[in-house]
This record gives structure tokens, C-alpha cells and sequence, in this order.
């Protein structure tokens, strides 16, 4: 039994020293310029992933997954994982971020093939990042850590994989430099030319000192927290997957809240609840209602139970909720998006094995979530993530319910803009231009994903809205021969990164 493993294949490299089983009942032989290769019990293998899958099923089963349902996502993450280039690898990234936002691993709750191989295949990709990019997907990022930190550095060395530092925390913005030595050196110059010219001296501008750029420390307390009790709670008039709650905060009226909880709480159990709000968030329009606030629920690691993180009884609409050892910290009057606070916070953010609510630091003490000294709790979940399930969901309920209308806007963009080419190749214009709704008449030409993009953008005030923009343009009218299609939320994520 012997298996070859091409020199550059480090994801079998890492899975052979994840399992050391396999490396010693094995023949391990190195080759280069061609794929890797297993026989194994009288089977044949080709290619990193075959020869994964049948490593897994002869040394460690539940690496592939457990129900058939858990084998082809896993294979799915394999395949999506494999795909070179710098773009690829960049909208795999993105792809990860945004599954991760309520998961710990890529499928189920345990390690898989799909974590081992998509670590191996990225981390080159993680080591070409800074501190900044790798900060804006934070998900993705955590991921990547985790998956470093659950491997001996034994195995990493054998697969020659080096340790990449993480860092969650909000990159501390660069100081403004002092003026350059090249624009010193020609100013010099030019006041020894004017002194050779007999000029007289001009007096000696004193320079102010420029004051420090201050470094924001982003600490917990800085999130608004505090206890509310749903008053009144309907369904979204245009959303099937919202609720719309009334819930007061010992303000003068109550604050209105778009919760995405549908298919998780039913109404009757919304009613009457005393719940732990963010409040000083950026309002955001969901779907044409404003929403002010953010209700704090946890969700299990399967990511099937989503549940209030619930104030201790005898709490107050109004009062202060806070972390242990944060308790004189000062609330942001509302969070600035560039800022990140609350994004920084949150990878943090979780229930202990008591069900208490709490946070994580970098020193993984945790802290837990107080409302004058007892803490908060959950009803059921156990090490779940408090990583603002209502918006999240919220998105994805939205994303389904437009997803009819997306793709066929992109084919028919992708139509025109594949027009546009072949018309200044010398080919006649053969497809009719969309019209767009909102303009009331016919479009100009389009020169390509980013006018569109443009136009979107210029019109939306943050995702949620530009999401439901997007949907807004479903009236362009139909093209004969549309290009083929692609997943909506690529063209999401190219347009909220333009």
C-alpha cells in the first residue's frame, strides 16, 4: 500500500500528519510535475481529493462527514477550496466569511476533510494578507486560526506548514509620518540657491507640532447594552421570514426592531419577553422598515436553534447590561461602521457550558454578561455563538426570498455587457438594452458589472438596501441569448467590494 504525494500537494501532506495512522501503514513516496496518487485495499485513487476521501474512509471516517448530506458538503468545500489564481481565492475567502458568520466549522460541529484541505489550500493566501484585509473577514480569519491551533505543531511541521499569527483585534491606524528626508533635502536646496543669489533671509517659520493619532482601544463596554420588553410584535408586512417588535427601553416611546426569527420563535413565543438589546447600532432599513435596535440571541453550533439571551429575573426595561470587569466603561452614543466595534467584539461573543452569555478576550478568560450582578442566560444553548443571528438572518431569509430575481439580472447583464464586446469588435449590436424600473425609460449601453455596480451603490445606504435595490431592477426585460448563469451572491459580493 503506497501513496504518492506531489511536492506541492500540502493538503494531503497536512491530512497524512493529522492522521499518523495512515503515514504509518503507508508508503509515502514524494513525485513531482504530477498528481498525487493512492492504492489502498485494492483501489486507485487520483487527485487530492479522491485520495483524501479514501484515506478518510479507511483511517477516519467521520473526517468525511457523517450522513450522506455531511459527504457532499464536504466535497463541495474540497472542490470550491481547490481553485487557484488571486481572484479565486479572494471570492473563497468572502465565501467562507460569510458561512461562518454562524459556524465554528465548515460542516457540522466537528473537524472534517473540509476544514483540513481548505486550511491547506488558503494558507498561502493568509500569509500574502495584512493586518487590515485579513481583519475584514474576521470569520474567515477565526477560522483559519482555530484550524492552526486544533493541529500539533508537529503536524505542521511535517507538512511544512508554518503558524500564521492572527490578530481579531481592530488594526490600530498608522501614525501620520514626519515629512520626507527628499522633500527636507530639496528644501535645503533651494534656500542655499537663494542664499548664493544674495537673497536676504526670509525669517524662520516656527512648525507646530501635529498632535498624535489617537489609537481607539476597542473594548466591550463600548457596545450600548441594555434590557427590553417586547410590547407588541407582528409579522412583516412585505417579509414572510421578519417580525417587527415593539420593545421598550424605559425610553419615552418604544423602539422599533426588525428581528429575522421566523423560522426560529414562533410569535406566540415573542410576546412578553424580556429581552437583552443592542442600541447603538446603526439604524438599518429592513425590507421599508427602520429598525433601531438589535435583539442579542444565541445560536447552537448546528446552527438549527436560535434563542434569546434572556435578562435574569427581576431585570428592568432600560437597565444597563454589561461584561464582567467592563462595568464602568462608557457606551458609544452610536457605533461607526468603519469603526468595526461591534465586528471586533463579536467573534467573541458566546454561551459557556452553563448556558450563561458571555465574552471571550484574547486570553480566553471569559466575561460574563451581567445585569447588576447575575448574569444572562439562554434557555437550551450550550457554546453557541451570540453573533448577531437577527440581521444575519435576516439577510438570508432576504437573499431567499429574491434569489428568483437576482440570477436573472445578472444573465441579462452579463448578455449586454458580452453585446457591448462584440460591438466594438466590428459586430453589429444584436441584443435589445434592459430597461431599468427606476429610471422610467431606456438604460444607456452598459460598459460593464461596474456601472451597474455604480448605479446600485449610489442608490443604497448600507447592504440590506442595496440588496433589496438590486431586486428592484427584476423588470429588465429578457434578452434572446442570455449568457450562462452564475450564484447571485457572487455578483453581491463583487458589488459591495467595488
Amino acid at each position: 500500500m503506497s501513496v504518492s504525494v506531489s511536492t506541492n500537494d500540502l493538503a494531503l501532506k497536512l491530512l497524512l500528519a493529522a492522521v499518523p495512522e495512515a503515514a504509518k501503514a503507508l508508503s509515502v513516496d514524494s513525485v513531482a510535475d504530477q498528481l498525487s496518487q493512492l492504492d489502498l485495499d485494492g483501489q486507485h485513487a487520483e487527485g487530492t481529493n479522491a485520495v483524501a476521501h479514501l484515506l478518510a474512509a479507511k483511517y477516519n471516517s467521520e473526517l468525511a462527514g457523517t450522513t450522506d448530506a455531511e459527504q457532499a458538503e464536504v466535497s463541495q468545500w474540497m472542490t470550491m477550496s481547490a481553485r487557484h489564481g488571486p481572484v479565486e481565492r479572494q471570492t473563497f475567502a468572502q465565501t467562507l466569511n460569510t458561512h461562518l458568520a454562524q459556524r465554528t466549522f465548515l460542516v457540522g460541529n466537528r473537524l472534517s476533510l473540509a476544514d483540513l484541505v481548505a486550511f491547506a489550500n488558503v494558507h498561502p493566501y493568509m500569509t500574502s494578507l495584512t493586518a487590515q484585509k485579513r481583519f475584514a473577514v474576521n470569520n474567515f480569519s477565526r477560522w483559519f486560526d482555530l484550524i492552526q491551533h486544533s493541529l500539533s505543531a508537529d503536524a505542521l511541521a511535517k507538512a511544512g506548514i508554518q503558524l500564521v499569527e492572527i490578530d481579531l483585534n481592530a488594526p490600530v491606524q498608522a501614525k501620520k509620518q514626519a515629512p520626507s528626508a527628499a522633500k527636507d533635502k530639496k528644501d535645503a536646496s533651494a534656500a542655499k540657491d537663494k542664499k548664493d543669489a544674495g537673497e536676504p533671509k526670509a525669517a524662520k517659520k516656527e512648525k507646530k507640532p501635529q498632535p498624535a493619532a489617537k489609537e481607539l482601544v476597542i473594548v466591550p463596554s463600548m457596545i450600548d447594552l441594555r434590557v427590553g420588553h417586547i410590547v407588541d410584535v407582528e409579522k412583516h408586512p412585505d417579509a414572510d421570514s421578519l417580525y417587527v417588535e415593539k420593545i421598550e427601553v424605559n425610553e419615552d416611546e418604544p423602539r422599533t426592531v426588525v428581528s429575522g426569527l421566523v423560522r426560529f420563535i414562533p410569535i406566540e413565543q415573542m410576546k412578553n419577553r424580556d429581552v437583552v438589546l443592542v442600541c447603538n447600532l446603526k439604524p438599518a432599513s429592513m425590507r421599508g422598515v427602520k429598525s433601531f435596535a438589535m435583539v442579542l440571541c444565541a445560536t447552537s453550533t448546528d446552527g438549527e436553534t436560535v434563542e434569546f439571551v434572556e435578562p435574569p429575573k427581576g431585570s428592568k426595561p432600560g437597565d444597563r447590561v454589561y461584561f464582567e470587569g467592563f462595568e464602568d466603561g462608557t457606551p458609544e452614543e452610536q457605533l461607526k461602521p468603519k469603526q468595526k466595534i461591534f465586528e471586533t467584539i463579536q467573534p467573541g461573543l458566546f454561551t459557556n457550558d452553563s448556558r450563561e452569555a458571555g465574552w471571550y478576550n484574547a486570553d480566553k478568560k471569559f466575561h460574563k454578561l451581567l445585569v447588576g450582578g447575575n448574569v444572562c442566560t439562554t434557555a437550551t444553548v450550550v457554546n453557541g455563538s451570540l453573533n448577531q443571528p437577527a440581521r444575519n438572518h435576516e439577510q438570508a431569509a432576504q437573499r431567499g426570498d429574491w434569489a428568483e430575481h437576482f440570477e436573472p439580472l445578472l444573465v441579462q447583464h452579463q448578455a449586454v455587457d458580452g453585446a457591448r464586446k462584440h460591438s466594438h469588435a466590428g459586430s453589429p449590436q444584436s441584443r435589445s438594452v434592459p430597461r431599468s424600473p427606476t429610471s422610467g425609460g431606456e438604460c444607456k449601453q452598459s460598459s460593464g458589472v461596474n456601472q451597474l455596480v455604480e448605479e446600485l451603490v449610489g442608490q443604497a445606504e448600507d447592504e440590506i438596501q442595496l440588496i433589496t435595490k438590486m431586486a428592484e431592477w427584476k423588470a429588465w426585460e429578457p434578452l434572446e441569448e442570455p449568457a450562462p448563469p452564475r450564484q447571485w451572491e457572487y455578483f453581491k459580493k463583487a458589488a459591495l467590494t467595488e
